[in-house]
C-alpha cells in the first residue's frame, strides 16, 4: 500500500471544499472504473475471492452440523419461539432453522395471512424461497440456495463496488472485517439479510457507475426485503444532488466521475433519470398493495410487530424522553433480548466510526450507513443490532480504512480473530435455539 503522500485523490483537484478528501489507498485502485495506469497486467483474483467466502459458508454450516450432534439442542427455547408446522419435530433441520427462519419457511408455503405473528416479515425472500423450492423440491433446501447465493453474489458485488472506490487494500479488509463480524453467520443461514445484501450492494455498484436506471430496479426491490429497504431513497437523493446537480461542486467528487462537468440546475432537474429517485417510493407502494391483497390491511406488519419484545415503533421519534427510558433499560445482561450490553458495545463501535465514516466515504454511503445504523435504535430498542449492523455495510468500510493506516494496522489481526471468536461461539449458540441476534 502506499504512503499518505503517495495517495491519489478520487475527487479531482481543486474541487475539494469543507477540508474533505476522499483517497484511494493502494496504487491498484481504479479511475473511473478502470484500472489505474500499469496495472491492468494485473488479473483480480475472482476465484480466490469466491473460494474464500464458500469456505467461510461450509464452515458455518459444519459447526451448525457439529453443534447439534456434539451438544444438547435447547428444545424449550425452539418451542417457546414460531414454529412452521412442518418443522415441528426437533431434528438436524431444526438446528439450520432456528428463529426467524421458522417465519420465512412458514410464509414461503402458507403465505400472510390475517392476524398472523409472521405478517411482521417482509415477502421477497419467502417469494424467492417458494419458487426454489419448486425447482428442488425440498423447501429447506430452497432456502439454503436462496440465502447462499445471495450472499455469495452479494459479497462479490461489495468487494468491487469497495474496490472501485477505495483500492484492493481497503476492499480486502473491508470484506475480512465484515465476514468475521459475530453476526456475519446470518448470511449463510435463512436470513433476509443476504437477499438484502445482494440488492443494496448492486445498487450502489450501478449507481457508482452511472447506471441510474439500472440502479432503480434493486432499489424498487429493497423495500420488499426488509423495512431498511425503503431509507435508500435519502443515498439516492444525496448522490443525485452531488453528482448530477450544481451543488456536487461544493463537495469532494468521487472517482468515477472526477472530470465530468456538473450540469445546470435546469438540467439536473429535466433530467429523466431523476425519475430513478422515485424507484424506492415505487417499491414501497408495492409492498403496501401487497399486503393489502394478502391480509385486508396494508399496515398489518406494525400490527404483527406488536408481538414481538422488540416491539419497534418509530412514534419514538416525537418522544425523545420516552425513548431514553427504553433505551435506558437497566440492569443490563451479557446478551439477553432487550437489555444487552453486547448490542450496546457495538453501538458505541458504531458511533465512534461516524467521523472517519463522513469524512472518506462517499456521502451518498455515508448518509446510507448512518441511517440504517440508527434506525433500530430510533425505534426504541437495541434488540438484534448486532445483527442490524450488518446491513450498514459502509461503516466497515470507515473500519478498513482507518485499520489500513500505518500506525493502526497491527490491531487488524487481533480484531479479526477476536471477531472470528465471538462469531463460532454464537454460531453454535443459535444453531442449538438460543438467542443470538
Amino acid at each position: 500500500m502506499s504512503s499518505p503522500s503517495q495517495r491519489r485523490m478520487i475527487s479531482p483537484p481543486g474541487e475539494t471544499v469543507s477540508g474533505v478528501e476522499w483517497h484511494v489507498d493502494d496504487e491498484s485502485a481504479p479511475t473511473n472504473g478502470r484500472p489505474a495506469p500499469g496495472t491492468e497486467d494485473r488479473p483480480f483474483p475472482v476465484t480466490r475471492l469466491l473460494l474464500a467466502i464458500l469456505a467461510g459458508k461450509m464452515t458455518v454450516l459444519l459447526i451448525v452440523f457439529l453443534a447439534y450432534e456434539l451438544l444438547p439442542f435447547s428444545t424449550e427455547a425452539f418451542e417457546a419461539n414460531f414454529v412452521d408446522p412442518d418443522f415441528q419435530h426437533v431434528s438436524l433441520a431444526s438446528a439450520f432453522s432456528t428463529w426467524d427462519a421458522q417465519h420465512y419457511l412458514y410464509l414461503s408455503s402458507y403465505g400472510y395471512q390475517p392476524g398472523q405473528m409472521s405478517n411482521a416479515f417482509f415477502p421477497l425472500f419467502p417469494l424467492l424461497i417458494r419458487l426454489a423450492t419448486g425447482a428442488v423440491h425440498d423447501q429447506l433446501l430452497a432456502g439454503f440456495i436462496v440465502a447462499n447465493l445471495a450472499s455469495l453474489i452479494g459479497l462479490y458485488l461489495l468487494f468491487e463496488l469497495i474496490r472501485e472506490l477505495h483500492g484492493r487494500d481497503v476492499a480486502r479488509n473491508s470484506l475480512l472485517l465484515y465476514l468475521a463480524f459475530p453476526t456475519a453467520f446470518f448470511l449463510s443461514l435463512i436470513y433476509t439479510e443476504s437477499l438484502y445484501l445482494l440488492l443494496v450492494s448492486s445498487f450502489f455498484l450501478l449507481l457508482f457507475r452511472g447506471r441510474l436506471g439500472w440502479a432503480a430496479i434493486p432499489a424498487a426491490l429493497l423495500p420488499l426485503a426488509r423495512p431498511e429497504g425503503v431509507l435508500i431513497v435519502l443515498p439516492l437523493a444525496v448522490y443525485y444532488l452531488v453528482e448530477r446537480t450544481p451543488l456536487g461542486l461544493r463537495l469532494a467528487r468521487p472517482v468515477h466521475r472526477r472530470s465530468a462537468a456538473l450540469p445546470s440546475w435546469d438540467e439536473a432537474l429535466s433530467d429523466p433519470r431523476l425519475l430513478a429517485v422515485a424507484s424506492p417510493a415505487l417499491g414501497a407502494a408495492s409492498y403496501l398493495a401487497f399486503m393489502k391483497l394478502a391480509t385486508g390491511n396494508p399496515f398489518e406488519m406494525f400490527q404483527a410487530m406488536q408481538s414481538y419484545v422488540s416491539a419497534h415503533s418509530l412514534s419514538y421519534v416525537l418522544h425523545p424522553l420516552q425513548l431514553a427510558r427504553v433505551l435506558g433499560e437497566w440492569p443490563l445482561d451479557v446478551h439477553g433480548f432487550t437489555n444487552s450490553a453486547i448490542d450496546r458495545l457495538f453501538f458505541l463501535l458504531f458511533l465512534g466510526l461516524l467521523v472517519p465514516l463522513f469524512q472518506r466515504v462517499h456521502p451518498a454511503l455515508a448518509v446510507y450507513g448512518l441511517m440504517v445504523g440508527v434506525l433500530n435504535v430510533i425505534s426504541g430498542t437495541f434488540m438484534s443490532y448486532s445483527r442490524y449492523l450488518l446491513l450498514a455495510f459502509p461503516v466497515f468500510i470507515a473500519a478498513a480504512i482507518l485499520l489500513s493506516q500505518p500506525r493502526t494496522r497491527w490491531a487488524l489481526v487481533p480484531l479479526t480473530y477476536t471477531f472470528v471468536m465471538v462469531q463460532g461461539l454464537f454460531v453454535t449458540m443459535h444453531a442449538l435455539g438460543y438467542w443470538v441476534a
